[in-house]
């Protein structure tokens, strides 16, 4: 149960981040180190969220992320708590 919850909220803050990064459009990044909220007055006590990528924009970066996030997500409410499938 720990570990869906876990796996939630993760996925979740993935999302997140993702859609951050998906509202800056197709613009490149300057380097690998990203903010995915920059100017944005909520995030300004994390710094803009910081985030790492290798991806060439952040509009990719971002459908990527949250993607994967739901994925996370998904997984972790559907497939952890059964025996056998959570690496199937």
């Amino acid at each position: 149960m720990v570990i869906s919850i876990f796996g939630i909220v993760v996925g979740l803050a993935a999302i997140e981040h993702g859609v951050g990064e998906v509202s800056q459009g197709s613009a490149r990044p300057a380097s690998l180190l990203i903010q995915s909220w920059p100017d944005t007055a909520a995030f300004t006590v994390l710094a803009g969220e910081p985030a790492l990528t290798v991806l060439p924009t952040f509009l990719l970066s971002g459908i990527l992320t949250v993607i994967v996030g739901l994925a996370l997500s998904v997984w972790s409410v559907l497939f952890v708590q059964r025996w056998g499938v959570a690496w199937c």
